[in-house]
């Protein structure tokens, strides 16, 4: 799997060009996030024809920083939990965000990510474990800042399994979590148009 590991370094380069340029300190501040989601499906049988209800608790937990008042770069890991008790299953990954919104203390947020793991939908009843399974993703969310130290995020995701063997090429998730800004910025100040907003 060569391909993920090449758009991450792709992606990680081009980050710290950009960041090196931008008037805001790459690594000035530190965010903890969890988020959580719940699916259901009440669509499955098993051989025998029966009908059974699946579901699955995924718990993010994650450390970021920004690299300047655009993006943001962290790293993270997803427990995955269901009804069958298999779990937990486990992916360890990467992501980068880009705000939309980068004049205001709210967030409008794009993200990539990769992950590696364990979990498996490889044409079977319920997932099961098998290490080494690779995941490219995209998200996009909302948060909002109700505090200097304390932000809600709420959003969509999509994960694109890359190994062949995987039944599910495609899942997405909603997800709703809190972050905590261990070294925010006292104050932002924004500049006339056509120059830059500044952070204090």
């Amino acid at each position: 799997m060569k391909k993920p590991h090449l758009i991450l370094i792709i992606l990680f380069s081009g980050t710290l060009l950009i960041a090196q340029r931008a008037e805001v300190k790459p690594f000035r501040n530190i965010i903890i996030g969890n988020s959580g989601s719940v699916l259901y499906d009440d669509l499955n049988a098993t051989p025998d024809g029966s009908p059974y209800d699946y579901w699955e608790y995924h718990w993010t937990t994650n450390i970021a920083t920004d690299l300047n008042r655009f993006l943001r770069v962290g790293v993270q890991r997803i427990g995955i939990y269901n009804n069958f008790g298999d779990g937990p299953f486990n992916m360890y990954g990467g992501f980068l965000q880009l705000d939309v919104l980068p004049a205001t203390k709210h967030r409008l947020f794009l993200e990539a990510n990769y992950h590696r793991g364990d979990f498996c939908a490889c044409q079977e009843l319920t997932p099961y474990h098998e290490k080494g399974l690779n995941f490219f993703g995209g998200a996009t969310g909302f948060d909002w800042a109700f505090s200097r130290y304390f932000h809600l995020d709420v959003g969509m995701t999509l994960a694109w399994a890359l190994d062949q063997k995987q039944e599910w090429s495609v899942f997405g998730e909603y997800f709703i979590g809190f972050d905590i800004h261990l070294f925010p910025p006292k104050a932002m100040k924004v500049i006339p148009r056509g120059k830059n907003v500044k952070h204090l």
